[in-house]
């Protein structure tokens, strides 16, 4: 027979392809089918194939085939001629191409570190582009913050770009993003690929909960918590404490140190060698990498506990005012070594072979009068100082002897 009239080969679809003709115009005897045959030529990449030659069969009054099963976005030559029971007819060609499809997934998703608020994502193009791809769309969303805690509704974000990189800056410190990345045709995205990633560590901030111990003497003790913005993981911490002054007397001298510690708390600060009775600020700091300075301090002020009198009184002096009476001054305990709110002046006295005898004086006064003595004796006296905690160190002993009675 002669060969098919009006023959047209269009897409119908990413996977089929629709052959249409008439009946040669010469058959030359009982057309008794058509035989279809089609070969995949370029793939969707536009690169050369080298694909399976198809066969099939049509009948002798079909005007049209469906040929299904194809690759998207890919050419196909396919032949069509008629036959007789004489033999095949002349072959007629068509090429046409498969209609684009949503795209692969894409390959190789891999996000790093440029800091602790920017993650820079790249990838590969889908091994199946199914046509001519368009663009890609990075979609991430928070699902873990900082200190291991879920994010209870998490919110998606997007870019879209051209590239096949983007990054994501703005992020929140040393925590997990999900990331997916999906390609786009014209026919929209396709499939994405999907992991998750976490962002750097960095510089933490105030540890929380900042508490003072149970005060000692001549040491401190504080505890804290974590920061709620750990930024990392939290390696150690540093605690440093400075004098600020006496409760009861201002004064400029200093007396400051620092510690290191990867617990959270410190116990002993001072090693027993602060003041008593005296406020300290101690400040903590907490630190995620070894590279990376401490964070935001904290500060507290802390007091150390009182303790009893630091000196004795200096300079005792004792008059004898006449048979019976005598006067015993001295000099004041500066305030700073009270180390207490309050102090009295304790004067102890006696005389020779006899029971001590004490009277107790305020600390604006700095002399007492002794009544009631034994004329014509020997009295030796010494005063200390006295508060809540204890009695404080003696003063050296002052000697005196009453007069005679006339």
């Amino acid at each position: 027979p002669g060969v098919p009239d009006n023959v047209k080969l269009s897409s119908a679809s990413s996977s089929q392809l629709n052959l249409t003709w008439q009946k040669p115009g010469d058959p030359s005897g009982i057309i008794r089918g058509y035989v279809v045959t089609w070969i995949k030529v370029s793939n969707d990449r536009n690169e050369k194939f080298n694909g399976t030659l198809k066969r099939r069969i049509s009948g002798g009054k079909d005007t049209w085939f469906v040929i299904d099963n194809l690759d998207p976005y890919s050419v196909y030559n396919v032949s069509l001629n008629a036959f007789t029971s004489a033999g095949n007819g002349p072959v007629v060609n068509r090429s046409d191409r498969t209609n684009e499809s949503t795209p692969g997934i894409p390959r190789g998703l891999v996000a790093t570190n440029i800091s602790s608020t920017v993650l820079n994502v790249t990838w590969s193009e889908p091994s199946r582009r199914n046509g001519i791809l368009t663009e890609y769309t990075v979609y991430y969303k928070l699902v873990q913050y900082d200190n291991n805690t879920l994010v209870s509704n998490p919110v998606w974000k997007f870019e879209q770009t051209d590239l096949r990189t983007v990054k994501l800056s703005g992020l929140e410190k040393y925590s997990l993003y999900e990331v997916n990345v999906s390609a786009s045709t014209s026919e929209g995205k396709g499939i994405h690929v999907t992991n998750k990633y976490r962002t750097d560590e960095d510089v933490p901030g105030p540890p929380s909960n900042l508490r003072c111990g149970s005060p000692a003497k001549k040491s401190l003790d504080v505890s804290w918590s974590k920061p709620v913005d750990p930024n990392g993981v939290i390696r150690s911490y540093n605690v440093s404490w400075k004098k600020i002054r006496n409760k009861d007397a201002p004064d400029n001298e200093s007396g400051s140190g620092s510690d290191a510690t990867e617990k959270q708390s410190l116990t002993n600060i001072g090693n027993g060698e602060l003041e008593p009775y005296t406020e300290y600020i101690v400040s903590v700091g907490a630190r995620t990498l070894p590279e990376l300075d401490y964070g935001e301090i904290v500060n507290i002020p802390c007091d150390t506990a009182a303790d009893v009198p630091k000196t004795a009184p200096l300079n005792v002096i004792a008059v004898r005012l006449g048979p019976s009476k005598a006067q015993v001054r001295w000099e004041e305990i500066p305030k700073m070594n009270w180390q207490n709110s309050n102090i009295t002046y304790i004067v102890k006295y006696k005389r020779s072979e006899s029971t001590p005898e004490t009277t107790e004086v305020k600390s604006s006064e700095l002399s007492v009068e002794l009544k009631s003595l034994n004329s014509n004796s020997n009295y030796t006296v010494y005063v200390f100082a006295r508060n809540s905690v204890g009695d404080g160190k003696k003063s050296e002993i002052a000697s005196f002897r009453t007069n005679s009675c006339k």
